[in-house]
């Protein structure tokens, strides 16, 4: 068992190799020997039962609740890598610029998608989040686009957060973002689209332009 991590992704097809043992990626459940995983971004889920006795998987982040730790010591064995020849080199390594931002520790988060529809309206959210004390979150694909800093990315592939409110403006809900956020006590849905996945997770939905919504929440909470 690996995380669904660019660390998983390498080694764990290679173990697979390695042990003759069926491979399954990015998995966000478990029933009985069938594992669950994401499909068509989020909003299908695909059942895989391996035919392999064996079988090697990554896990998403914040799919599955932590294990408990085991008890007692555990036991330490060194062993001696073979040296093998060095095929790489380092050129450079370069420490990515510090922003200051603890998504983690915030109690309210505020997060954009590409359904806020253009970069100018992240302004909109970032100002939402500033007025409820909290912090400005976003998906995959906002800082894909560079609307957002990678640094507030909420997801199995950015952050995992659970703060005591999180509202999301124009996000559909992939499998991939909700595993990032699922620990939230409550969750507030800014979307159109009374079809989009993140209705199901949601506390409140509203389905409102944010762009009506916002404005207008932003003069209560000045009143």
């Amino acid at each position: 068992v690996l995380s669904h991590s660019p660390y998983g992704w390498d080694l764990a097809p290679l173990i697979a190799r390695a042990l003759g043992a069926g491979q399954v990626s990015e998995v966000v459940d478990y029933q009985e020997g069938v594992y669950v995983t994401p499909a068509l971004n989020g909003k299908m889920r695909l059942f895989n039962k391996p035919r392999t006795p064996k079988v090697v998987v990554t896990l998403q982040s914040g799919a599955f609740a932590p294990a408990d730790p085991p008890s007692g010591a555990p036991q330490v064995e060194k062993l001696q890598a073979p040296a093998q020849e060095k095929k790489y080199e380092l050129v450079a390594l370069e420490e990515p610029e510090a922003t200051g931002v603890d998504l983690a520790r915030a109690k309210v988060v505020v997060s954009a998608g590409r359904g806020v529809g253009k970069v100018e309206n992240i302004e909109l959210v970032k100002k939402l989040a500033e007025a409820l004390g909290g912090e400005l979150g976003a998906s995959r694909p906002v800082v894909d686009a560079g609307w957002v800093e990678a640094s507030r990315q909420v997801g199995s592939s950015g952050k995992a957060v659970a703060p005591k409110l999180y509202i999301a403006c124009g996000i559909s809900g992939a499998a991939q973002h909700v595993a990032g956020m699922k620990g939230s006590e409550f969750v507030v849905s800014i979307n159109t689209d009374p079809e989009a996945p993140i209705t199901e997770v949601a506390h409140v939905n509203a389905l409102v332009d944010l762009n009506q919504l916002i404005p207008a929440l932003l003069e209560k909470l000045k009143g």
